[in-house]
């Protein structure tokens, strides 16, 4: 896409901000040592907040004339795109599948709770583990929700470590 919008003297504009903050550039390279964190394996990530009886009955969030994908378009694109950042930095760049395995929909039918999995695949498609055996997906499990307190966090789990990245879409000081 960015290749597309230089072609037509374009730009692209990113509001995930947490992408651009320099603590996110440094989480991924603490990740990305197979040496002292290990392969990376897997994701959990959840994003909540708690929406008000104004929000709920009032924000475009919840009209399926306004963002119709609800909690999964707002809150899970977060917990997707630290997916993408942190499998493509390791080689698994493509997601593959996804699936909403858990949901509460609004009286207009939107999303307003989410439980997903996202299987990412490898670049290559003949990757291997360490082993030899065919290994090509990693997967993100994520909670998205309107109906709980807030919570941000992303968890990857590698072969020797897990790291744990609390706050990443608007961190909070101290």
């Amino acid at each position: 896409m960015i290749q597309e919008a230089k072609l037509v003297n374009r730009y692209l504009m990113d509001g995930t901000m947490f992408v651009h903050h320099p603590r996110t550039k440094y989480f991924l390279q603490c990740i990305s040592s197979e040496d002292t964190f290990g392969a990376v394996t897997e994701m959990n990530a959840a994003f909540t907040i708690l929406g008000n009886d104004d929000f709920m009955t009032n924000n475009i969030r919840m009209k399926s004339d306004g963002d119709f994908q609800g909690c999964i378009g707002d809150l899970g694109w977060y917990c997707i795109r630290l997916a993408q950042l942190t499998f493509r930095g390791v080689g698994f760049g493509s997601w593959k599948s996804a699936q909403v395995s858990d949901w509460k929909l609004n009286d207009e039918g939107v999303p307003i709770e989410a439980t997903c999995l996202v299987t990412f695949q490898a670049d290559d498609a003949n990757s291997n583990d360490d082993e030899g055996n065919h290994n090509c997906n990693r997967t993100l499990s994520f909670h998205c929700s309107y109906l709980h307190p807030w919570q941000q966090r992303g968890e990857v789990c590698g072969t020797k470590q897990t790291a744990e990245v609390m706050g990443y879409v608007s961190p909070k000081e101290g």
